[in-house]
């Protein structure tokens, strides 16, 4: 029988997930020249006016000049870069004049979101839509998506999901054009999508996403997208003063119409490149394309045998560029994204950012000079924010960590979880790839949160040997499950873990690497490695089973026997937590060379860890 509870659990599920999903889709300082003294008969020219371009950064809205210089956060300058951050802004609209930067503010508790508004050097922020009820007591979800030409309104999504019973939603999406105070608001265009049960019973299937308007404020180019699995993103061209919906394109990405009012930008996997698939869907990199907005002239902007996908395109104030996010130079890493430029005859593709957190949704601002000055990667040193959270300085034990950067690697993203500290290094600080080793994780737990016994089974193990104090212990062996990738570093209660990632077609970094990066391991508040550390403790659990091993194998000779006796192989656990490991030699070989090195080491230190 079914519970209410149940029954509410379920719905209460079943909406929060209709509204992530749709809540997640939608989801230059003009120079003066300086005048020459009375007596003089010449003047200064006035100095270059570089458009700007304003981009996401880390959750933030942040501004560049095109050439890649004057880099400035200008919103949630003290927050959080990380992707579990509860507010973020992403989306950045600047206005025709460059002097306003609309975007979209996202609370993650309780899932409110609205446009917001700031000068285009920082300052206030200030709301203009969202984040309040409307009459009917529903929360929508606003997202700013276009201008109009003249720059006293702009355009807007709406998104509502509302719960007609436990069983049914409906999603309506609504075109506005709105004033730049958030009032005067205009409905243009609407959809609405019944949900039953999680499955459409009625209305448009196609839902939008995006929008680019015409300079003449006739024509909306929407990106639209259906719930079905697998399903292709496709672009529409909306008339209106009719409502008619004509198709331009399939299988597409994000789009952006230039400032002639004809010619479309859009990204497009149609070339089916570098193919990636998983649990039956196949997705390929999305490449630049052109397309006029009547469906004619298709062309490619970049030649599209160049490893990397390409997103979110924006047309320059003058036609002239487009500046759009890329993962090239990252081996495809989600952590690696950067703002890229390219003239629309796919000619001086230059890279505008490096860094960490990874930057995307890049807007054009104002003035002239739109080039980069210098067509390619230019000497881009790698801006780094992300850092580990303030409670990583309250932990007991002291955790450690890597820094921001290790041999051209870039600090991607850290979270704590229990007693521990972990550190991804997902991004390559340097302009090429094949100078940046591969990924890699770094880990620091309390002893008794570390999965040592796990590798020891595996048959990783490589050896130990002390450093300055502590314990350096090595699982770079091939076991019968595959290779270790890692290398532990144990003192003072804590075991730090640096681990080799995989990657589809990287080598992953060698014991070596691993080995040299273990003597850069530093304290969390401390600015250099220590002199020294202190003495290894190990849970005591694995030193009582490497001792039972030992001596059960003194006295009958048989591997196999020692390792089962001493609890490493066979049931583990009651009931139906059981857990059955079958013997491996190679594993039990690993535990024994383990027991046998404890006895070399020295002092070490155990504590008790629960069941």
């Amino acid at each position: 029988m079914t519970t209410t509870g149940g029954r509410e659990i379920r719905r209460s599920r079943r909406f929060a997930r209709i509204t992530a999903l749709f809540a997640a889709a939608l989801l230059s300082a003009l120079a003066l020249a300086a005048a020459d003294s009375a007596d003089s008969r010449a003047t200064t020219p006035p100095p270059a006016d570089k458009a700007e371009i304003f981009f996401v950064n880390g959750g933030r809205i942040v501004s560049i000049k095109s050439d890649g210089t004057d880099r400035e956060v200008l919103t949630r300058k003290h927050g959080s870069v990380s992707i579990f951050s509860r507010v973020s802004d992403s989306a950045p609209l600047p206005s025709p004049d460059g002097q306003t930067v609309l975007f979209t503010r996202t609370a993650r508790s309780p899932g409110k979101s609205g446009v917001m508004a700031i000068d285009h050097e920082g300052g206030p922020v200030r709301r203009i839509l969202g984040f309040k009820a409307d009459p009917d007591g529903i929360l929508p979800q606003y997202s700013a998506v276009d201008w109009s030409a003249d720059g006293s309104r702009f355009f807007a999504f709406r998104f509502q999901a509302i719960e007609k019973d436990k069983s049914t939603t409906v999603v309506r999406t609504s075109l506005l054009s709105v004033r730049t105070d958030g009032g005067g608001i205009r409905n243009l265009y609407s959809t609405s999508v019944t949900f039953s049960d999680e499955k459409r019973t009625a209305g448009d299937r196609w839902i939008p996403i995006d929008a680019s308007v015409t300079p003449n404020g006739k024509t909306a180019l929407l990106a639209v997208i259906t719930l079905n699995p697998g399903s292709k993103m496709r672009l529409a061209r909306i008339n209106l003063a009719t409502g008619k919906r004509t198709w331009l394109a399939k299988n597409t990405g994000q789009a952006d119409i230039g400032p002639d009012g004809r010619t479309v930008v859009f990204t497009s996997e149609r070339d089916k490149l570098n193919e990636s698939c998983y649990d039956g869907f196949c997705s390929y990199q999305p490449k630049l394309y052109l397309i006029n907005l009547d469906g004619t002239n298709l062309r490619r902007v970049i030649t599209p045998n160049q490893e990397g996908s390409y997103w979110s395109p924006d047309f320059s104030p003058d036609g002239s560029r487009i500046v759009f996010t890329a993962d090239r130079e990252t081996r495809r890493s989600w952590f690696g994204t950067e703002i890229w430029s390219v003239k629309k005859d796919g000619s001086c593709l230059t890279r505008l950012t490096n860094g960490s957190p990874r930057s995307g949704e890049a807007a054009w601002g104002a003035g002239s000079l739109t080039g980069p000055g210098t067509c390619g990667e230019a000497d881009l040193r790698p801006v780094v924010d992300v850092t580990y959270p303030r409670r990583a300085e309250t932990m007991k034990p002291r955790q450690m960590w890597l820094g921001r950067k290790y041999d051209n690697l870039l600090l991607s993203e850290t979270w704590t979880a229990h007693k521990s500290l972990s550190s991804y290094f997902a991004d390559c600080g340097a302009l090429d790839i094949d100078d940046c080793p591969g990924m890699i994780s770094v880990r620091s737990t309390q002893v008794c949160g570390a999965g040592i016994g796990n590798e020891l089974t595996s048959g990783f193990y490589g050896g130990m040997e002390s450093l300055r104090g502590g314990l350096v212990i090595d699982f770079g062996q091939r076991g019968p499950y595959g290779d270790g990738l890692s290398t532990h570093l144990l003192t003072g209660g804590i075991d730090v873990s640096i681990e080799a990632e995989t990657q589809i077609g990287v080598k992953p970094v060698s014991r070596r690497w691993r080995r040299a990066a273990i003597d850069q391991l530093r304290y969390v508040g401390a600015n250099a490695p220590p002199a020294s550390y202190h003495r290894p403790v190990f849970a005591d659990r694995t030193i009582r089973a490497a001792h039972r091993l030992l001596h059960i194998y003194r006295r009958t000779g048989s591997l196999r026997q020692a390792a089962i006796g001493a609890g490493l192989f066979g049931a583990r656990g009651r009931n139906w937590r059981q857990v059955v490991f079958q013997y491996e030699r190679k594993g039990a070989l690993s535990w024994l060379r383990f027991a046998r090195d404890l006895k070399k080491i020295g002092s070490f230190g155990t504590v008790g860890c629960p069941k």
